[in-house]
């Protein structure tokens, strides 16, 4: 990828790739190896020391420890004080209708920037979503997303179901008779509200 453009795509075999190659999704996991050998090394090198210079050593680096995390702990409780949630363009856009409705579908993919805005007015509101950051890719998400994709497409709505759009709003609601539904633009999404009650 150069600049957001895909230079160069190759297809590998899935099955054996992915589930070899998918414990390494993050760089900083690369360090683990060698975090796992100074931990060998210190017990190593402690348990060859005398009694008196081991406990030494091990005093030092524990004075060492709380000195270097003293900042932190002397300021933990203190990061959000004073500070509230305030209301966004979303929230207000999603009072026009989120009570007549029981789930929030994120289409294509979440809208990363603003998700936050989303997931807490869903809990807020015991909304369900489809989508969210997550460690681990969800079981048949993939297929689920396509699913609804196929479906909104074809023109066929969940009434209980208010459908964000982080792009392609145009194509994906092509077949959709928008005046039986509400459409809002809010922060770079498209929010439709299938059959809205005015």
């Amino acid at each position: 990828v150069f600049n957001s453009h895909i230079l160069l795509s190759l297809l590998l075999p899935k099955n054996i790739f992915w589930k070899f190659f998918g414990l390494l999704r993050s760089s900083g996991r690369f360090f683990w190896p060698v975090y796992y050998l100074l931990f060998l090394a210190s017990f190593y090198i402690i348990k060859n020391l005398k009694f008196k210079w081991a406990m030494l050593v091990l005093i030092a680096t524990l004075f060492l420890q709380g000195y270097d995390l003293s900042s932190k702990l002397s300021s933990r409780g203190q990061e959000f004080v004073g500070l509230t949630w305030s209301n966004t363009l979303i929230a207000n856009t999603l009072d026009l209708g989120a009570k007549d409705y029981k789930h929030i579908v994120f289409l294509p993919v979440i809208p990363h920037r603003v998700f936050p805005a989303f997931a807490v007015y869903a809990a807020q509101h015991n909304l369900t979503m489809n989508d969210g950051y997550f460690a681990r890719p969800i079981k048949g998400l993939q297929a689920y997303t396509a699913q609804e994709i196929e479906d909104i497409k074809a023109g066929n709505l969940d009434k209980d179901t208010i459908y964000v759009f982080s792009r392609e709003a145009d194509v994906l609601m092509a077949n959709i008779d928008l005046k039986e539904h509400l459409v809002k633009d809010a922060d770079s999404t498209v929010i439709l509200f299938p059959y809205f009650k005015k």
